[in-house]
């Protein structure tokens, strides 16, 4: 694991795979060869832990922008007009 980075679970870190009607395979059996769908021909992915902090941050800043837009709401002059219709829905 090198900067939370994990070998890829698909290939194997070959980076290469050969494409088999709907599947992958290791071995040549006259399909086309193609970069890994899962690495995009790297060999690496980012390891689980890595993948939770950056949606968690994420997250947050969805939140944020949610909670200031509902204030802009209430902030605004017809903000009584918006929360009745909000109650009706």
């Amino acid at each position: 694991m090198i900067n939370g980075t994990v070998r890829c679970i698909r290939c194997c870190g070959r980076k290469k795979l050969f494409k088999l009607n709907n599947g992958y395979t290791y071995i040549n059996m006259g399909a086309p060869e193609v970069d890994c769908p899962m690495c995009l021909g790297k060999g690496v992915t980012k390891s689980i832990e890595e993948t939770l902090k950056e949606l968690n941050e994420i997250k947050k800043t969805e939140t944020k922008k949610l909670n200031s837009e509902k204030l802009k709401r209430k902030d605004s002059k017809n903000a009584h007009k918006i929360t009745e219709e909000e109650e009706r829905i």
